[in-house]
């Protein structure tokens, strides 16, 4: 799809399924849990694929071939297992009534702020150009060719080669030829590159630098790079930033959210802790309109931490409200920010808040209304506690099985690595 928040989200839980899949089986090899053959037959008789007219059909099942069959049996002993034990865990589970309880009264106290927003946008262009000034090493750029092998002694050959006195070879027909990276095609020649770009592509500042250091026209030593071994060529002369442009400010205003947020952060958290003082003294809509601020209203919602959903086979079902804004506008991670719903929900009527820190912006806010939600205004979310704390019990089940201190977790590397679009 276009969406790769969808991609990620699909491909991890059927990453995490996976892991509690064989967590539970090797547990269950531990505890000397069997599955019958009888039961497998049994099982088998049932699949879909041996059916004819709603009945098993000999036929049918004798034109698998024996491989294929004894994977089919492996595949539904695993699943009658899995099946087996997350029924006795989960399913045999009695919760408490208090519980129960405890989850339907999670949904009644709800509340609505006021707010003033500070997002990066507020940060300003000065302070981004004296951030460049101060490192203006970081947005250098040079043009460069590079050739990447996966063994060091072939490095070392073709670096030999193209810088023999008697006859050197050609560094572009050993890149074409040789080379193993995305820059084969256009004969090793990528043109140019920043400095913090490299830096990150190579893992550390110290090989970014080595190539940084070079003259145009000079290799770099063999590198130790992600991908293998790689000689790099210098093609031009170092280019400085030039902070006269108007794109190449917001270059570096693109470095510092990516790169450099908790700077931002810190300044848009002053700004609003001196907003938040002006506000308590002359209100809050009278000091957001000397800053020139507007003042935002969140929706109704209660204490919801994590984003409470009810899985279905339609995709996540969710049974109570995330904060948002009242025209259901995001709110950055604010329902998976503990510190902003312990601030909204101390605040007292009237009080102004302290700045709180989301992903992507700092707020002021006000509490504007409380109210209490009878049974007839938690409406389905109160059918849906029994089910929520047999789901939370579920997934308490799951953490238990699973060792995340001995799980070697390399999703996220394999996601960015085989999924994410390349620029």
């Amino acid at each position: 799809t276009d969406n790769i928040q969808a991609e990620y989200s699909a491909l991890k839980s059927a990453f995490d399924r996976t892991v509690l899949h064989t967590a539970i089986l090797r547990q269950s090899q531990s505890l000397g849990i069997s599955v019958s053959d009888a039961a497998i037959n049994e099982s088998l008789a049932d699949n879909p694929r041996f059916l004819e007219n709603g009945k098993f059909s000999k036929e049918r099942f004798a034109k698998v071939n024996s491989l294929e069959l004894m994977n089919l049996r492996n595949l539904t002993r695993d699943d009658l297992l899995q099946n087996l034990i997350q029924q006795d865990l989960v399913s045999g589970v009695v919760n408490s009534s208090k519980e129960t309880s405890f989850i339907t009264d999670m949904g009644r106290t709800n509340r609505s702020f006021e707010f003033v927003r500070f997002s990066s946008a507020d940060y300003p262009d000065a302070e981004v150009l004296a951030y460049a000034k101060q490192n203006a090493k970081v947005f250098q750029t040079v043009a460069l060719s590079v050739i990447t092998v996966a063994k060091k002694e072939d490095a070392d050959k073709y670096r030999q080669q193209i810088l023999a006195k008697d006859k050197p070879a050609s560094f572009e027909d050993t890149a074409k030829n040789h080379s193993t990276d995305m820059y084969k095609a256009s004969s090793g020649v990528r043109g140019s590159v920043s400095y913090h770009d490299l830096k990150l592509e190579l893992g550390t500042a110290e090989l970014a630098d080595k190539v940084f250091a070079l003259k145009q026209g000079e290799l770099s030593e063999v590198l130790t790079v992600p991908s293998g071994f790689a000689i790099f060529r210098v093609d031009s002369a170092i280019q400085e930033i030039n902070l006269a442009d108007a794109a190449s400010i917001k270059t570096v205003r693109e470095y510092l959210e990516s790169n450099e947020k908790g700077k931002i952060e810190d300044y848009l958290a002053a700004q609003a802790k001196s907003f938040g003082e002006a506000a308590r003294k002359d209100g809050l809509d009278k000091a957001a309109k000397a800053a020139g601020k507007k003042v935002e209203l969140t929706n109704s919602f209660p204490i919801n931490y994590g984003g409470i959903v009810y899985p279905t086979m339609y995709g996540n079902f969710p049974v109570l409200a995330d904060p948002a804004t009242a025209d259901n506008q995001s709110l950055s991670n604010a329902a998976d920010k503990e510190s902003f719903f312990e601030t909204a929900f101390k605040l007292s009527k009237d009080a102004i808040s302290e700045p709180v820190v989301l992903y992507d912006s700092v707020l002021v806010m006000k509490l504007k209304e409380e109210k209490q939600l009878d049974d007839t205004g938690l409406g389905m979310y109160l059918s849906f506690a029994p089910a929520l704390a047999r789901y939370f019990t579920s997934a308490d089940i799951g953490d238990k099985l699973v060792d995340k201190t001995k799980l070697v977790d390399n999703f996220d590397k394999t996601f960015i690595a085989h999924f994410m679009p390349k620029q």
